[in-house]
């Protein structure tokens, strides 16, 4: 690639294949012209965060903006060590070769996350100073000066045997600041320290999105702000996570991981039963995030986990064995009382493993007035733990009685693009495709939510696979058949009333009417007086509902907007998309000639819509799609439907061809055989058959075979795969 004398902007698409390969070799180079500035738009945008030209023209360094999520990644492949986001912009020197291995170049990037102090042009304008002024560029290592060491005999060296052994110092971590895992040696550490059952401290693990070199929360703040209440660390590679996901699932947490990105907090494990890892919080972390709200709901956490086990672990228990009956529920607390001979004590719905269970559930889902539960009784919390076991009822004989034509309660436990995996009951899991659940034309990711509960008809069982197939948009939710309890005695685990939850401000708690205001007259009676109150009271309340109302309508309005506003934005990818090419039935059709027609229209409405889509305006009208400078050979479509190529690719190559443009896809001509030297084929009138390239990256990628018109234009003949040299 030679760069102009003097910067510019160099905007590189999907379609300039040549200009990227050109970009590629440049930095590949150890010597370039000057700094270079290497940028990214956000996802969905085409345009990046800050003017180029006018950051080209302050800094005199050259701008390359890659305008493809396509050609994003083939730039972190290629260049793994100076990766690029979308948003970011990625400073380089002049100096030093990407692909040096031994030698890495100072490089620093600039990227649109909310928590830095500085605004994002703000720090674009100083990286950008800092690069065009040389401070990237490499520095000479001066020689070590030589010592001259004065003469004087050697002390005499001990003999081999009596040389003693260095050992290596063991890894050792703080409860205060922040401890940085960037070896296997440390993750080593930090693993005995999270399994670690004698461990009192909460611990917080923060991972690093892949390609970023710092987290999406200021670890170094957050250190401050947890101080001694918990162990923090963070992992600074994406190959320590996959080591930590190992080690978690050897040690049977394999649903603790934690990677790109994300935080986990983990509560301590003095005292806890069970699995090593039981209870954790999971906070999601992306590069809109608002980072200090990020640090404040985790310093909240550590900080109620560990209040938690300041009130629960203040000194050592001491067990009873108790049978103990449950007298009451309270929500709003999520425990449920109960009674025993020596007085009364309480249950928590941790003690109940809601393994396969998208969340946990709530205590009036697991227990109800009148169970009879044996277990340990904590005597100074008065807890009761270890009561589930005995009253567990197993998955096959809980939903025994489930049919097929009945309806049924499922929980969603985890969301796909093209479908949902959803909990019949725990431990029994199933799979619903998108269109069973949603209409097709919306995406299934921004109709339902993680822990939602729907009813769901059962169309099929296969038993001795124990596997189900279920359909959302065809139950009949008056007619739901009531869910199994998890526990034997209990209620049902889900119920009709979890479809359509009441938010509830406040967790469920009743805010108090201020009377103060309230003006009754002097001669009222008392019994007139209970009524203005009354009424008041419910005025008050009404008043607060229809605020509330409001404001979740409100809310709902903006979501739809949201939703509206993705909707339209969304490409319409019709058959041109990710899919293949279908010939229409010929049994549609009087005669081959009518099929032929109609899939040639067909056909030049597709290149031109996706011309259309692939150029703005105004390169429509510099580039123009001439109608009538191309036909199709009797052969093309059927070669076309057995090549399997997706049809996006097809319609790209055929619109580069018809353009003049082939050059960029490697055109040459095509031979009767595979040597280099073999004679060209050639059409009935002498007119040479060209081929150039579809796709590429595997043995087999389609090849498009055409020629070109004496009176110009050209005529598609075929597409075919690589080793097929037939016209």
């Amino acid at each position: 690639m030679e760069l102009e004398e003097s910067p510019e902007v160099y905007k590189v698409t999907d379609y300039d294949e040549l200009l990227f390969s050109q970009v590629r070799g440049y930095f590949r180079r150890s010597e370039r012209r000057r700094p270079s500035c290497v940028a990214c738009p956000t996802s969905g945008s085409e345009e990046l965060l800050f003017d180029a030209q006018k950051l080209c023209d302050e800094f005199q360094i050259d701008v390359i903006a890659l305008q493809d999520k396509r050609l994003r990644q083939r730039w972190n492949e290629e260049f793994s060590r100076y990766t690029l986001s979308p948003g970011i912009a990625r400073f380089l020197p002049a100096r030093g070769s990407l692909c040096d291995e031994d030698d890495k170049v100072e490089s620093n990037f600039v990227d649109n996350a909310t928590w830095h102090s500085l605004p994002y042009l703000d720090r674009l304008r100083d990286e950008a100073a800092r690069c065009s002024s040389g401070e990237y560029e490499p520095k000479p290592t001066p020689a070590p000066a030589r010592k001259v060491e004065p003469l004087a005999p050697k002390p005499a060296q001990p003999l081999p045997s009596e040389t003693k052994p260095t050992r290596s110092q063991p890894v050792t971590f703080s409860p205060t600041g922040l401890n940085l895992i960037d070896t296997e040696e440390k993750l080593e550490g930090m693993l005995a320290v999270l399994l670690n059952k004698k461990r009192e401290l909460p611990v917080v693990v923060v991972t690093r999105r892949a390609g970023l070199d710092h987290a999406f929360v200021d670890t170094s703040i957050l250190a401050t702000e947890l101080d001694d209440t918990a162990w923090l660390f963070e992992l600074t590679s994406n190959a320590l996570e996959f080591r930590l996901s190992d080690g978690l699932e050897r040690a049977g947490a394999a649903d603790c991981e934690v990677y790109n990105g994300a935080i986990r907090v983990f509560q301590a494990s003095r005292g806890r039963s069970g699995r090593p890892l039981k209870d954790t919080r999971l906070f999601k972390a992306f590069p809109n995030s608002n980072g200090k709200a990020l640090g404040e709901n985790i310093v909240s956490c550590v900080f109620g986990l560990r209040a938690t086990e300041l009130l629960t672990n203040s000194a050592p228990k001491e067990w009873e064995q108790v049978t103990a009956r449950v007298i009451g529920i309270l929500p709003a607390a999520d425990r449920a009382i109960l009674t025993y001979p020596g007085g009364m004590c309480s249950a928590r719905p941790e003690e109940v493993a809601n393994d396969g269970v998208a969340g946990p559930l709530p205590i009036d889902r697991l227990l109800q007035t009148g169970m009879t539960l044996r277990g340990r009784l904590d005597t100074q919390s008065k807890i009761l733990v270890g009561f589930a076991e005995a009253l567990r009822i197993r998955p096959d004989e809980a939903i025994a009685a489930y049919a097929e034509g009945q309806t049924v309660l499922v929980r969603i436990a985890k969301i796909f693009p093209d479908h949902c995996t959803v909990t019949l009951f725990p431990g029994v899991e199933a799979s619903i495709e998108a269109d069973e659940i949603c209409d097709p034309a919306f995406p299934l990711p921004d109709m339902v939510e993680m822990g939602q509960t729907l009813p769901a008809l059962v169309v099929g069982h296969e038993a001795e696979r124990n596997e189900w197939l279920l359909s959302v948009r065809q139950a009949d939710a008056d007619r739901i058949q009531p869910a199994p309890s998890l526990l034997l005695g209990g209620p049902s685990w889900l119920s009709p009333d979890d479809m359509a939850a009441p938010e509830v401000a406040g967790g469920g708690q009743v805010e108090e009417i201020d009377l103060s205001e309230l003006v009754i007259p002097e001669d009222a009676g008392p019994e007139a007086t209970m009524h203005i109150r009354g009424y008041y009271v419910r005025w008050q309340r009404s008043e607060r509902e229809s605020s509330s109302l409001l404001k979740r309508a409100e809310k709902a309005e903006k979501s739809n907007r949201r939703l509206r506003d993705k909707l339209l934005r969304q490409t319409q990818k019709t058959s041109q998309g990710g899919s293949r090419y279908r010939r229409p039935p010929a049994d549609n059709f009087l005669s081959k000639d009518d099929r032929l027609r109609f899939e040639c229209e067909r056909m030049d409405w597709l290149l031109r819509e996706e011309w259309t889509g692939a150029f703005g305006p105004q390169d429509c009208s510099q580039t123009p799609l001439r109608a009538g400078s191309w036909d199709y050979g009797g052969d093309f479509f059927e070669t076309l439907e057995v090549a399997g190529v997706q049809l996006g690719k097809a319609l790209r190559c055929m619109i580069d061809v018809v353009l003049g443009r082939a050059g960029n896809r490697q055109e040459h001509p095509l031979r009767t055989n595979r040597g280099a030297e073999a004679p060209a084929r050639t059409t009935s009138d002498g007119r040479p058959i060209m081929r150039c390239y579809v796709e590429e990256g595997h043995p087999q990628a389609a090849r498009l075979h055409y020629v070109y018109r004496r009176e110009g234009g050209v005529t598609f003949l075929s597409v075919r795969k690589h080793d097929d040299l037939r016209a």
